[in-house]
């Protein structure tokens, strides 16, 4: 069978010009021809490859092959021009998932340039499936460039729920909600939940997407949602997306405080047997969980197995925590091993870092086992970690701690001065040395700080330990360091007054009494002290009236604004003044005040024997008065005795308890003990003057039997014949008359005829032989 080419051959061979007619004809329809192809009218003489390119760009975008997702798509489009909008919109697309992987600049740059793709897409020649995908990549350009989120959200949520993109609309609609401002937790969770509801994920994509709504129903708050959610993860996911499921779940547990739940997910965690490093993680969390529980052998197990894992932030807080966990341990070794293990690469604050257990938090937990170390007096093991662990804090930091510590063990010491494991001196000693080496450390603190008033702060305490430690030439040296800063104006009058102290306890007189005046012209409580040691040098002078008068002025201004101290110092001055100026009514006025505020002063005891003697003689004027007021009225006589009597039942009142305290052995009484065997005497006297013989009988009896000295003896016998003798006890006293001859010889000869002469008077008082 001929083909057409040999029949139209046949009739060109025989007939010359006779079809000459067909050539307009067959001219017109190539014509119609091309005028068809052109408006696109004959889609059957398309390029073939065209269409073919387009698919192959899709396939290479769902691969992320985006370089030849971009070149098909451009061939396809120099192909076939009516294949244009799908191409630029595969290229507009490929676009963008380049950009996902680009820097934020690059990005962009990359975003405008697939928004200017987008752009130039005419919808109508895109079919419905490619206008779906066009609603997505305006949401990816959202995404980048922040701009048209609003619409391109309204445009994702248009999209038919059986769409082919509908996965990739809801994964992006999600990311969208999140990107806006501020984020819109509750958007992006509807759109998960639309996307797990799809039958069409995997089971990879799937978990993915159930650990990502966890992650929102967590930003929301919704603890246990997110658990339900995650507790879906099961065996079919793959195994790093069941960790990670896992993980979350054990955090949010650990984050809620929900120490029990937290330690059964830790526990779940390290079951999915992660790779080191998160194991390593999930059993430095399961230590804190159990810790919390108080389940303190399993934390210190748990956080072991994090650092034998060898993490090296993990292994550093878990050691941390480990050695707060030890604290203690009797001999404070294994603390001191594991802190100096994690601070091993630490040689200044800035080098560490760790996420886990922040720098002031690491302070904070060693800061609390050097606490539980100085509250236990551990202060060796205290001073040791604290050194070990200043790399934390900078050495300004650790030298104050250094000096907290250091008197906090003085005070220790002090406070176990007399118990029999060490001599009291060592102790004092010791003590005394604590105190000027934490003082030095608060001066050298204020050589390291650079503000005058913390500067100030520190050598004031550093003189306050040294004026402790009873060291008055280190304290001298600070307390004048100190005034010199001209700093903490409100401290310098005290200043003033614990140099005087220090420059007097040192014997430098003259300027110890200028820096009391120098005390005085500061409004504090110190100048009424620096006012009695500025009187009592004027008492020892002599110059009893200007001591007298400061001591005064002191009381007067210390009621308005009381400082016991130096009130009851002014009070039982100024009363031991008045007795030696013999001003009997205002030295008991005086002592009666200190007495009765200050009763447990060390002086209080002499202080006793002083108004008791003030009492006995205002009794002796007012007998007097009696006595020589011839031409006053009776009603004055009795007066008179009546005052006589009064006072002196006060100065008995105050020999019984004098001698009550004595018995007692009550602080504040340091009397002597010739002053103690004055008390019985004085008050058999004060009772034989009322004419209570026989109260006055009884203490001379008693002083007897106390007394061991042979002439204080005498002098009780001696009371005990008075007594006989005004109760007309005649045989008594001639008894106790026998009795003091028989001692006689064995008195020194001035006292044995002092005796003898008072036994010739007595004798004849009587008439006896």
């Amino acid at each position: 069978m001929a083909g057409p080419h040999q029949q139209n051959g046949s009739r060109n061979s025989g007939g010359g010009t006779g079809l000459a007619w067909v050539w307009p004809v067959l001219l017109g329809v190539a014509a119609a021809v091309a005028g068809a192809f052109l408006t696109g009218k004959l889609d059957f003489l398309s390029p073939p490859q065209a269409a073919s390119l387009i698919a192959r760009a899709r396939d290479a975008l769902d691969q992320n092959k985006v370089d030849l997702a971009l070149g098909l798509a451009a061939q396809a489009a120099d192909a076939d021009p009516r294949m244009a909008a799908p191409a630029a919109l595969v290229a507009a697309r490929a676009m963008l998932a380049q950009a996902q992987s680009q820097s934020e600049s690059l990005a962009l740059a990359t975003a405008r340039d697939a928004e200017a793709k987008l752009a130039g897409i005419a919808e109508d020649q895109l079919d419905q499936a490619d206008q779906n995908l066009l609603k997505v990549a305006r949401g990816r350009l959202s995404l980048i460039t922040r701009t048209g989120m609003d619409q391109a959200i309204a445009g994702l949520k248009s999209l038919p729920e059986d769409a082919t993109c509908a996965a990739e609309a809801y994964e992006v609609l999600g990311s969208l909600s999140l990107r806006m401002d501020p984020p819109d937790y509750a958007g992006a969770l509807r759109a998960n939940e639309s996307l797990r509801a799809l039958a069409t994920l995997t089971d990879e994509r799937r978990a993915a997407v159930q650990i990502a709504a966890a992650e929102l129903n967590l930003k929301l708050g919704k603890g246990d949602e997110a658990r339900k959610v995650l507790d879906k993860v099961g065996p079919r996911a793959p195994a790093e997306l069941r960790l990670k499921a896992r993980l979350l779940s054990a955090k949010s547990y650990h984050d809620e405080t929900r120490w029990a739940d937290a330690s059964s997910a830790w526990q779940a965690v390290l079951q999915e047997k992660p790779d080191p490093a998160s194991a390593a993680m999930a059993w430095y969390r399961l230590g804190q969980a159990q810790s919390r529980l108080g389940h303190l052998g399993e934390a210190a197990r748990a956080w072991q197995e994090a650092i034998t894992l060898g993490a090296p932030e993990v292994a550093q807080a878990a050691s941390l925590n480990l050695a707060e966990l030890r604290a203690v341990d009797p001999s404070g070794d294994p603390v001191l091993r594991l802190a100096r293990s994690a601070l091993r690469d630490v040689n200044e604050p800035a080098k560490y870092a760790n996420t886990l257990l922040p720098a002031n938090q690491a302070r904070e937990l060693l800061e609390r086992i050097v606490s539980t170390w100085a509250a236990a007096a551990r202060f060796e093991n205290a001073l040791a970690l604290n050194e070990a662990t200043k790399v934390l804090g900078g050495p300004t930091a650790n030298l104050a701690r250094r000096a907290e510590l250091l008197e906090a063990e003085a005070r220790h010491l002090r406070d176990q001065v007399g118990k029999p494991d060490i001599p009291a001196k060592e102790r004092q000693d010791k003590a005394c040395e604590r105190f000027i080496e934490a003082a030095a450390c608060h001066s050298t603190v204020a050589d390291l700080l650079s503000d005058p008033d913390l500067q100030a702060d520190q050598v004031w305490q550093a003189a306050r330990l040294a004026n402790e430690a009873g060291r008055p030439k280190e304290a001298v040296s600070y307390f004048t360091r100190f005034i010199r800063m001209g700093r903490r104006q409100d401290r310098l009058g005290e200043a003033w007054y614990r140099l005087g102290e220090a420059l007097r306890e040192q014997d430098n007189k003259p300027a110890a009494l200028q820096a009391y005046r120098n005390s005085i012209s500061f409004i504090t409580p110190y100048a009424y002290r620096a006012r009695y040691r500025l009187a009592a040098d004027a008492m020892a002078r002599g110059d009893l009236d200007a001591a007298a008068d400061a001591l005064e002025q002191n009381i007067q201004l210390l009621r308005l604004e009381p400082d016991p101290e130096a009130q009851q110092m002014s009070l039982y001055a100024l009363g031991s003044l008045l007795h030696q100026r013999r001003n009997w009514s205002m030295c008991a006025r005086r002592l009666e005040e200190a007495l009765e505020r200050y009763p447990a002063n060390p002086q209080s005891g002499r202080a006793r024997l002083m108004l008791a003697d003030s009492y006995r003689n205002l009794a002796a004027q007012e007998h007097q008065n009696f006595l020589t007021g011839e031409k006053v009225t009776a009603e004055t006589r009795d007066h008179f005795q009546a005052e006589h009597r009064r006072w002196l039942e006060r100065a008995v009142a105050t020999y019984r308890e004098l001698l009550l305290a004595i018995e007692l052995e009550v602080a504040g009484t340091p009397l002597t003990e010739s002053e103690k065997d004055q008390v019985f005497f004085l008050l058999a006297d004060s009772l034989f003057n009322l004419g209570r013989y026989e109260d006055a009988l009884y203490q001379y009896r008693n002083a007897q039997t106390r007394l061991t000295d042979p002439v204080q003896r005498l002098v009780a016998l001696g009371g005990e014949v008075r007594c006989h003798s005004a109760m007309n006890q005649f045989t008594l006293m001639n008894s106790r008359l026998q009795e003091i001859r028989q001692a006689l010889p064995s008195l020194e000869e001035k006292v044995r005829k002092q005796w003898e002469g008072w036994l010739d008077l007595a004798s004849r008082s009587r008439g006896m032989p």
